[in-house]
C-alpha cells in the first residue's frame, strides 16, 4: 500500500563508492604500468600508435614522437614521481590525510618472469610475478600524499635500475566520507581466482593473480587488504655503456678489433698564448709555458649518419643494436626447437653470438633493434678520426711562473707527466678548455681535449659543400641535444661518454713518452660534467687486474653540470 515517495522517504541514499582507475580494454590504467609490456616482442614498452598490426615499428622516424620514444626502454623511470589515479562520485573526494599514511600504499621489490639473472624465473612467463624480493620502507625509499583525484608515489631513493617492483593500494585509502576506496569493476572481475572467458582476460587475471600471491608470500599482507596492484619494471642503465668498455678491453687480445690510440704526430712548437693570439684574444704570459699540439684518435661511432640537411634527417640516427634481441631469440628457439640454427647463418651472426656467449643471434627477427638489457651490443655505424687538443708544460717558462709565485720548481716525473682529460660544455669546443692549461701546467699536468660528436670540429658536412650542416657550435644545439628526438638526445650524451671511454684508453698508446696514462685525472665543465657519472661509472668499474688500470680515473673535478 506504500506509494512511490513513501519508499524513497524509507530508503536511505546509495552514494557510489570511490575505485581505482583501471580499465586496460579501454586505454585507461596509470602509468607506470608494465601491463604496456604485454606482447612485448624485445623487452621493450608497447606505446599505443608505436606499433602496426603485424607489431612492427611504423618507422624510425616515428620516435620522433616524445610519447612514442618510451616504447624504446626496456622499463619505466628510476626516480620521477607518478600517481595512481582514483573515481569518485559527485560531492566526494579523496581523504588526504589516509593518503600520506604509511601502509595505505606498499611498494613490493620482486623478480619478474623471464628474468636475465634468476635461473628459477627465466622459465616463468615475461610479465608475471614470480619471486618476492622485500619492501621498501615508507618514508625512508618513498613517500605519498593526494594529488587532486589520485595518490601520488615520491620516490626518496632512486629504484634500482633493471628491477621489478609491485604498487599496492590497501583498504586503508579512504575517500572524504570515510569510506574505504574500492578496486574498479575489471580490478575486481579480473582478481578473482576462478578462470574467466577470454584470452585478453585471463592473460589479465594471470598477471594481477600473481602480483598479489607474490605479495602476501610476504605474509604480512593479504588479498583482502588489497583494492589496486600493478607492476613496474625500471629501465636498465649501463648495460650498453659497459658493453661498450667490454668491447675495448676484448680489442686489447683481438686483433680483429682495432684498439684506439693517441697519435701526435711530429709539428712545429706552439704555445697556448699563440693558439689565443691567433683568436685575437689576449692572455697572460703564463700560457707561453704551455705546449700546444694536434693528435687524432680513431672512435667508433654508433650515432647514425644523416642523409639530409634538415634538422628532422637526425631523427633516425640514434644508436641501434647490432644484433636480435635476448627475448625473440628465447621465443623463436622455443617455437623452432630443433629446426634452430646453431651454426651462424652469416658474419655478424657468428659476430652476435660470440661476443654474447650464444644469447644474441642475427636472424632477422628484430625489426626495431632498441639497446636495452636484452640487446647491449651496439652496431657501430662508422669510425671517426677525432682530432685530440694535447697540452704539456714547457719546464723553463712555467718554473718562471712558479718563482714569481714564490712556488718551488718541478721536474717532469720519471712516469712522464699525469694527465687531465677536459671535457667542454655544449655549444663550445675543446678549445674552450685551453683557459684551463696554464694553471694545469703550473702544477705540472697535461692536458688531453676532444670536441663532443656533432661539436666544433666534428660537425657533418652532408651535401659537401664546405659548411656543416651539423654543428652545435656553429649551428643549432639541436644537431646534439636533439628536442624533437629525445632518442638522439639520449643517443648524443651516450656517444659522448662512450669517446670518453674510447680517448681514455687510447691514451695509454700515445706515441709520447712523457705522457703517464697511468696517472689520469678528469674535468668537466657544464656538458663534459653532464656526460661525466656514465663515463666515470665504467671507466672504474673493475673488469680485470690488468684491465683496470687502462680505464681508471683517479680525480674528478665537475662544474655547472646543468
Amino acid at each position: 500500500g506504500e506509494t512511490l515517495e513513501d519508499v524513497k522517504n524509507d530508503t536511505a541514499t546509495v552514494i557510489p563508492t570511490a575505485t581505482v582507475t583501471f580499465d586496460p580494454a579501454a586505454g585507461i590504467l596509470s602509468v607506470p604500468n608494465d601491463l604496456l609490456m604485454s606482447g612485448t616482442q624485445d623487452g621493450t614498452l608497447n606505446i599505443p600508435g608505436e606499433l602496426d598490426d603485424d607489431n612492427v615499428s611504423i618507422s624510425r622516424a616515428a620516435y620522433a614522437d616524445p610519447q612514442l620514444a618510451l616504447g624504446a626502454l626496456d622499463g619505466w623511470s628510476s626516480q620521477v614521481p607518478y600517481k595512481i589515479d582514483l573515481t569518485f562520485p559527485p560531492n566526494v573526494s579523496l581523504d588526504e590525510t589516509s593518503a600520506g599514511t604509511p601502509g595505505t600504499v606498499r611498494i613490493f621489490e620482486v623478480v619478474m618472469g623471464a628474468s636475465l639473472t634468476d635461473a628459477e624465473c627465466s622459465v616463468v612467463a615475461a610479465g608475471t610475478a614470480c619471486k618476492l624480493v622485500g619492501e621498501l620502507t615508507f618514508g625512508v625509499d618513498f613517500v605519498t600524499q593526494a594529488s587532486g583525484d589520485a595518490v601520488a608515489i615520491i620516490p626518496l631513493k632512486p629504484f634500482t635500475a633493471g628491477s621489478s617492483y609491485i604498487n599496492v593500494l590497501t583498504t586503508g585509502l579512504k575517500d572524504s566520507l570515510g569510506r574505504s576506496i574500492e578496486p574498479s569493476s575489471t580490478y575486481g572481475l579480473v582478481k578473482q581466482e576462478a578462470p574467466l572467458i577470454t584470452e585478453a582476460q585471463l592473460g589479465l587475471q594471470g598477471a594481477v593473480n600473481s602480483y598479489e600471491n607474490v605479495v602476501v608470500s610476504s605474509g604480512n599482507i593479504t588479498k583482502e587488504d588489497i583494492i589496486f596492484s600493478s607492476a613496474m619494471t625500471i629501465q636498465s642503465a649501463g648495460p650498453v655503456l659497459g658493453t661498450i668498455k667490454k668491447l675495448l678491453a676484448a680489442s686489447l687480445q683481438q686483433p680483429a678489433m682495432p684498439t684506439p690510440a693517441l697519435q701526435v704526430p711530429e709539428q712545429p712548437m706552439v704555445n697556448v698564448q699563440q693558439v689565443f693570439a691567433s683568436k685575437g684574444v689576449e692572455v697572460s704570459a703564463a700560457f707561453s709555458g704551455v705546449q700546444y699540439q694536434k693528435g687524432s684518435i680513431m672512435l667508433p661511432m654508433y650515432l647514425g649518419t644523416p642523409t639530409g640537411t634538415d634538422i628532422s634527417d637526425l631523427s633516425d640516427t640514434y644508436w641501434q643494436g647490432m644484433c636480435d634481441n635476448a627475448v625473440a631469440i628465447i621465443g623463436y628457439k622455443a617455437v623452432a626447437g630443433d629446426a634452430f640454427p646453431t651454426d651462424p647463418i652469416s658474419e655478424n651472426d657468428g659476430l652476435c653470438s660470440a661476443l654474447s656467449d650464444g644469447q644474441l643471434r642475427d636472424l632477422g627477427l628484430d625489426s626495431t633493434r632498441h639497446l636495452t638489457k636484452y640487446n647491449s651490443i651496439p652496431k657501430v655505424q662508422s669510425m671517426a678520426n677525432v682530432p685530440v687538443q694535447v697540452t704539456k708544460p714547457i719546464l723553463p717558462i712555467i718554473n718562471g711562473v712558479r718563482a714569481q709565485l714564490q712556488l718551488d720548481p718541478i721536474a717532469m716525473p720519471d712516469s712522464g707527466w699525469p694527465v687531465v682529460i677536459m671535457q667542454h660544455g655544449i655549444t663550445t669546443q675543446k678549445e674552450s678548455m685551453l683557459a684551463l692549461t696554464a694553471q694545469l701546467s703550473i702544477q705540472g699536468f697535461a692536458t688531453v681535449a676532444i670536441d663532443h660528436p656533432r661539436h666544433g670540429e666534428r660537425g657533418i658536412d652532408v651535401d659537401g659543400d664546405g659548411t656543416d650542416d651539423f654543428n652545435a657550435t656553429t649551428g643549432s644545439v639541436l644537431s646534439y641535444m636533439n628536442l624533437s628526438s629525445l632518442l638522439v638526445a639520449r643517443d648524443s650524451l651516450r656517444q659522448s661518454a662512450a669517446d670518453l671511454l674510447g680517448l681514455r684508453l687510447g691514451l695509454n698508446f700515445i706515441n709520447d713518452a712523457t705522457i703517464n696514462a697511468q696517472d689520469v685525472t678528469y674535468i668537466g665543465h657544464s656538458l663534459g660534467s653532464i656526460v661525466a657519472p656514465a663515463f666515470i661509472a665504467q671507466a672504474n668499474n673493475p673488469l680485470a687486474p690488468t684491465v683496470d688500470p687502462l680505464f681508471n680515473v683517479n680525480t674528478v673535478a665537475l662544474a655547472s653540470g646543468g
